[in-house]
């Protein structure tokens, strides 16, 4: 999820001094990464992509969108 509770904010970019671009870029990147697994349902991917995107939206300045296109292109 793009904003986790705070008691399931644990290691990887919870333990580090990350910026919210950063958490945003490697929780979304490891969401696709695990697209072609088939572990995700087309029910829940359908229900996880718009908030990831309404939280990129939100959240990232206009500069920041370049990361995120790179990184779609790629999916």
């Amino acid at each position: 999820m793009p904003n986790p509770p705070e008691y399931a904010q644990v290691g990887g970019v919870w333990d580090r001094l990350s910026t919210k671009k950063e958490q945003m870029r490697d929780g979304l990147y490891k969401l696709l990464a695990i697209m072609p697994y088939d572990i995700i349902t087309l029910s829940m991917w359908n229900r996880l992509i718009p908030q990831w995107m309404q939280s990129i939206c939100d959240l990232m300045e206009d500069d920041d969108f370049s990361e995120f296109k790179i990184l779609f292109r790629y999916y």
